[in-house]
């Protein structure tokens, strides 16, 4: 099969954008499948990517289009002169553009359509697959659809488009959203799919479309995954028995205040009531700047993320922390996946929803919030021993086994 993907921050642009069809296109390559990737060029001052090896195969051939969108707003200068060339950008743009303006592939048409068409026109492709946000680049895949046909469409969304908390989308007045709406509903009438990684999302989408779309697609969950590789024979770190050490990798996610408030005082209270002589710790590995009533807490130490060392670290831990705000207390995120071949107790701290009830019905982990009555058990190690389902089969998560999957969709 040959695939055109077009993923804006494929590797070897850094950040997590890139991370789920890169894991994808590698298994997809590994079978015998070509991927022509179209994504934009390195942002500037990038940083390698974590995942740019794994989309080094002779069937993965990557086409850089230049971008478009405005640095000045993308990547702002300090000083005045910066704060004058953001508000005049900002200013044109909310002029120029109907729906939001904080689009990353805004403009990126003229650039990445030339090269999409060209490749379409000369490498027999069987499906084409984009994958948003930014969500505009959506819009141009349609259109591309829409000009040869005869090639399947698959859509996939990372995120929630029009109910985003970023992207500006919040803050949208009904003139932009409607703008916004009429763009979906354009990408959905010319899609043969759209996979989301969420139950619920699908779900949500598919109603939306019957209720607005003349034409439907079909809607299916493509959930996230793990990359077996990078599990393979972590090296762990000699267990200090008298530690009992907890810990969280990645973002901070937006709209999480509440929950990592939350967290604090629960760790503030089993630090205080622990009833052995075992300390607790908890390591938190991040680029997010944390609050400073969290910075400041004893026994919680936070660290700069170290790329793809952070699985020894984890499969050195105790446990692992999920820390998940009201919008994605229904979403088993890529961290989510990532915990569970390292086989160790989830500590999650959200709202409950789906997410707490796999945890708990599973016996992966403990709702910290509404479920742990005392932490004993957890971090006394009886937990472990006694509960957790150290048997859960894991192997159907796998990047191989989702790759398995956009196969068949693609068939």
């Amino acid at each position: 099969m040959n695939i055109l993907l077009i993923n804006y921050d494929f590797p070897p642009n850094p950040g997590i954008g890139g991370r789920r069809w890169a894991k994808l296109a590698k298994y997809l390559a590994q079978k015998g499948h070509r991927i022509h990737v179209v994504k934009a060029e390195l942002p500037p001052s990038s940083s390698p990517s974590t995942w740019q090896q794994d989309v080094s195969h002779p069937n993965i051939q990557i086409y850089s289009a230049a971008r478009k969108y405005p640095q000045s707003l993308s990547h702002p200068k300090e000083g005045w002169i910066g704060k004058i060339k953001f508000h005049a950008q900002k200013h044109m743009m909310q002029w120029r553009e109907k729906g939001t303006i904080y689009d990353q592939s805004i403009g990126w048409q003229k650039t990445m359509l030339p090269i999409c068409r060209n490749i379409l026109r000369k490498e027999n492709i069987d499906a084409i697959v984009a994958t948003g946000a930014p969500w505009n680049l959506l819009v141009y895949a349609a259109q591309l659809k829409a000009e040869f046909p005869h090639v399947k469409l698959l859509v996939d969304f990372r995120d929630p488009w029009l109910t985003a908390k970023n992207y500006g989308m919040a803050a949208l007045k009904s003139a932009r959203m409607n703008a916004e709406i009429r763009k979906q509903k354009f990408v959905f009438e010319q899609a043969d799919l759209v996979t989301t990684p969420y139950q619920y999302l699908s779900k949500e989408l598919e109603t939306w479309s019957r209720e607005r779309c003349s034409k439907q697609p079909r809607f299916v969950t493509l959930a996230h995954f793990f990359d077996a590789d990078d599990f393979d024979n972590p090296v762990v770190s000699e267990k200090q028995t008298d530690i009992f050490r907890v810990v969280y990798a990645g973002d901070v996610y937006i709209g999480s205040e509440a929950q990592w408030k939350q967290f604090q005082t629960f760790a503030e209270s089993v630090i205080q009531k622990r009833t052995n002589q075992t300390h607790i710790r908890f390591d938190i590995y991040t680029h997010a700047k944390m609050p400073a009533s969290i910075v400041n807490m004893k026994d919680v130490f936070i660290h700069a993320p170290i790329g793809k060392e952070i699985f020894r670290v984890m499969a050195s831990a105790d446990a692992l922390l999920i820390v998940l705000p009201e919008n994605k207390k229904n979403e088993r995120t890529t961290k989510f996946f990532e915990y569970l071949p390292l086989r160790k107790p989830l500590l999650i701290v959200a709202p409950k929803g789906e997410v707490t009830s796999f945890v708990e019905s599973n016996q992966l982990g403990v709702d910290a919030l509404h479920s742990l009555d005392t932490p004993v058990s957890f971090f006394n190690g009886d937990f472990y021993q006694n509960t957790f389902n150290k048997t859960f089969p894991i192997h159907a998560h796998t990047a191989d086994s989702r790759a398995n999957e956009v196969i068949e969709l693609l068939s």
